[in-house]
């Protein structure tokens, strides 16, 4: 059941960052029921340790006793006095009762009077809740009072003023833009973006996009709040993100009620895609999600034809992407499990039409060396006792949405259907159901022809037990669990045992090894650690929390290969570090990269494959990130698929690679054209939306960064390590900053500068000088100077202002600040230094501050 409006009002309120508490505390003031608020603010209350959330407590605690209905009426001068009077000598509690309780028309009227009401205000969260009662009506007159209060003590004025401009003034935020969106607090920094957004809505998305992609998740709750604000075709593969990647239930069940609200036809399809990996967990709440999106497209007429029809293309979408999926995978990761394993599990799954279809087409396959000639040895029909792919009993159920073959050998299995509930899968006549065998009989069956290269196994009796463990199901492994706890305890089982033993309790969801698992990350066969590493990964990936460190340390690959996989499941922002790292590094790290990436979801992974492709240090190395991408056709590929031909034929760089990118963006539209799912009227207007798209993200990066660009703010170094001190020397700077730059080592070093500066100076105007200065200009003495007059032209980095005097001033911007544009033809009042005269009426000055809000 999804969470109500509510509920997830109740969460907030017990959220950490306090901005989320005052937040809370304000809408349940809006919202205005005293029932169920007053028990809830009540128990929160009791429980809250911050003075500012206390007081905000108690102040919505008193209006909700003490409001009543008002009737609807005509607030004339007396009534606006009357209140004004109330108002004025009240307590702080008083004062926000009256302001709860004020109707309508008394709130129109009083529209002239609220620089009065702030000034009245007997505490900051009375302020706060002026700001937020006439948020919508506050007259432009006053938006200099509002742009004052964003350096206000108060945490709840500040958020409360930064909401009013944002939605009404967002050209008064210029100056403080780079500080806010970069602010500690999570709430600020989403009201910053939606002030930007109406400014500059391409650097809008990308702060949006750095903050869903935060490791802390008060910032993404912040993203989704700020993400309503956005059309939700351009948020949307921001959201499919954060599906693939999210842990925090309480963000999940948000994320899953925008989703809900904003059907489309495409939308379902995307959704299958993120149940490629072997989560239960997160296909668990993907399925609904996608029978809920179904449903509300049928009732509100939204499907493009018959509701069967589409529900069929939808189970072709889910057993196609997730057979080559399981086929790329499988193929990639065969040395990673024992040669007789992957003979069991290959020839059960390709039982399945689909999977059998893939592997089929795997040949033209760019893959790895070893894997092609693995596959053209299981192709081959002449190798002993191989039956053709597919000519095996058709399966009832689609391959599943996970890590594993869609269906197990010999094993009467179950597969995830993405639709509908798993159906049995038929076990081959030929062999006996692994449930039924006992190890003794699985020694006895013959072996395939092993391929080229495999591991042969030295003991038949060893070979037989790999391929009777391979076979098991969720059956087989409830009927053995004691035979298979020995085993796994047995200081005498070989290595290969083990591993097969953890892989395929992992496959068969068994959840009853973690001792033994854990036992056995301390063995010295890698193959053993790595396995022990997935299965806890699987299921108590806790339980590696101080462990896991050292394992992605480790000198064999695929002990950290399987560290990584685990390390996704605990933290996967970590991860994702991680993987980066990879790939940013030698060809070694990349190759290892390149392995990790058949594991994340590809939504998640899509820009590292795409920077895999660009860097990728062998020529090997670009092959497998290729085929990544083209295993994973969807519309999100094409601007990285057109960005990347772009690229590589620019002054023919790498007319091969731009060929392939080519390739690819006609592949995947012919892909999703039979789907149903054409993404554009034709392949050449595909291509001339992305030409568009890309020439103005072009133009985006070639221009002078933005003091406000995400690149910039998010980028390697950040701000500057001098800005804050510039702001604070403005006085745009709110009080938590001010205590770090009062903690800072910097600043007895600034002062200690500052100190010097003036005894030089005070030294050199003891100098004696020659009186007065040559009218046609010269040098003057930096002194700060108070300057008023009317702004005639303005750049981003100087304003011409012209003074009653008759003089022209030109003003330039310190570095890292900006003049907005709105400033033309204003008066301003600021504070300057100047340092030269051109001319009889023309001063060459610098910035220092406002006076007053522009």
């Amino acid at each position: 059941m999804p969470a109500s409006g509510e509920q997830f009002l109740q969460r907030d309120l017990e959220a950490p960052f306090r901005s989320f508490r005052l937040m809370a505390i304000e809408e349940i003031i809006r919202r205005g029921e005293p029932e169920p608020w007053l028990a809830i603010l009540e128990a929160r209350l009791a429980r809250e340790d911050d003075e500012e959330c206390r007081i905000a407590l108690e102040h919505a605690l008193g209006i909700l006793r003490d409001r009543r209905a008002a009737a609807e009426g005509v607030a004339g001068a007396a009534a606006v006095a009357a209140f004004l009077q109330s108002f004025r000598g009240a307590e702080a509690a008083r004062q926000a009762s009256l302001l709860a309780s004020a109707p309508p028309s008394l709130q129109r009227a009083l529209v002239p009077h609220l620089a009065e009401l702030v000034a009245a205000a007997a505490h900051p969260l009375v302020q706060a809740r002026v700001l937020r009662t006439w948020t919508g009506d506050w007259p432009a007159a006053e938006l200099p009072l509002a742009v004052s209060l964003l350096r206000a003590d108060s945490l709840a004025v500040r958020l409360a003023a930064l909401e009013l401009l944002a939605r009404h003034a967002p050209d008064r935020l210029w100056q403080s833009l780079p500080r806010l969106l970069v602010h500690p607090e999570p709430r600020l920094r989403g009201l910053a973006i939606r002030g930007l957004l109406r400014l500059d809505p391409a650097e809008a998305f990308d702060h949006l996009a750095a903050l869903f992609r935060s490791a802390d998740p008060q910032h993404r709750r912040a993203a989704l709040l700020a993400s309503v604000h956005f059309p939700f075709d351009q948020v949307k593969p921001l959201f499919l993100e954060l599906l693939a990647r999210e842990t925090d239930s309480d963000l999940l069940e948000r994320v899953l009620l925008i989703v809900r609200n904003n059907p489309d036809p495409d939308l379902p399809f995307q959704i299958l895609e993120l149940a490629d990996e072997d989560e239960s967990r997160r296909i668990r709440y993907l399925q609904p999600l996608v029978l809920d999106l179904t449903q509300a497209l049928a009732a509100s007429g939204l499907l493009p034809g018959d509701e069967a029809d589409f529900r069929r293309r939808l189970q072709e979408h889910a057993e196609d992407r997730a057979a080559r999926r399981w086929v790329h995978r499988f193929l990639t990761t065969l040395d990673d499990r024992e040669p007789e394993e992957n003979e069991v599990l290959i020839e059960a799954a390709a039982r399945s039409p689909v999977v059998a279809r893939h592997l089929a087409a795997a040949p033209a396959w760019d893959l790895p060396p070893a894997a092609r000639t693995w596959l053209a040895h299981w192709l081959n029909p002449d190798r002993p006792g191989s039956p053709a792919p597919g000519g095996q009993a058709t399966p009832t159920t689609a391959p599943p949405l996970t890590g594993e073959p869609p269906v197990t050998a010999a094993a009467t299995t179950v597969a995830v259907s993405p639709l509908a509930a798993p159906l049995p899968v038929d076990r081959p006549a030929s062999e006996p159901a692994a449930s039924a065998a006992s190890p003794e009989t699985a020694a006895g069956l013959r072996s395939a022809g092993a391929a080229p290269g495999a591991r042969p196994a030295t003991d038949p009796a060893i070979s037989g037990l790999i391929r009777w463990l391979a076979a098991l199901d969720a059956d087989g492994v409830a009927a053995r669990v004691d035979d298979l706890r020995r085993r796994l305890q047995a200081a005498d089982t070989p290595p290969a045992v083990l591993a097969v033993a953890l892989r395929t309790l992992r496959r068969t969801g068994s959840t009853g090894f973690l001792a033994e698992a854990e036992a056995l990350l301390g063995h010295a066969d890698p193959r053993v650690v790595g396995a022990a590493l997935e299965y806890l990964g699987a299921f108590s990936p806790e339980r590696l929390a101080l462990s896991l460190g050292r394992f992605l340390k480790a000198k064999r690959p695929a002990v950290r290969r399987a560290a990584l996989k685990a390390l996704r499941a605990l933290d996967q922002t970590q991860a994702l570090s991680a993987l980066r790292m990879m790939i940013e590094g030698t060809a070694a790290q990349q190759k290892m990269g390149l392995e990790c990436l058949i594991h994340f979801e590809f939504a998640v992974v899509r820009d590292l494959v795409g920077t895999l492709i660009r860097r990728g240090a062998t020529d090997e190395i670009r092959r497998g990130a290729w085929l990544l991408l083209a295993n994973n056709p969807g519309p999100e590929n094409f601007p990285l698929l057109f960005a990347l031909r772009q690229e590589f034929s620019a002054g023919g760089a790498d007319l091969t690679q731009a060929a392939q990118a080519e390739r690819l963006l006609a592949e995947t539209f012919a892909y999703l054209d039979r789907a149903g799912r054409r993404p554009a009227p034709s392949f050449e207007a595909l291509l001339a939306r992305l030409q568009q798209e890309w020439e103005a993200a072009e133009a985006r990066r070639r221009a002078a960064p933005k003091p406000y660009s995400a690149a910039r703010l998010h980028g390697p170094g950040g701000r500057r390590w001098w800005e804050p001190w510039l702001d604070l020397l403005r006085g745009d700077l709110d009080p938590e900053t001010r205590q770090q730059l009062g903690q800072s080592w910097r600043r007895p070093a600034l002062v200690g500068l500052v100190m010097l500066g003036l005894a030089w100076f005070g030294l050199l105007s003891s100098v004696e000088r020659p009186a007065g200065l040559p009218p046609q200009g010269g040098p003057l003495p930096a002194v700060p100077t108070r300057l008023q007059g009317v702004v005639v032209e303005s750049a981003a980095d100087w304003l011409r202002i012209a003074t009653p005097a008759g003089e022209e001033h030109l003003v330039m911007a310190p570095p890292g600040t900006w003049f907005s544009p709105q400033l033309q033809q204003r008066s301003v009042a600021l504070t300057i230094l100047p340092f030269r005269r051109e001319g009889e009426r023309v001063v060459r000055s610098t910035f220092v501050r406002w006076e007053a809000p522009p």
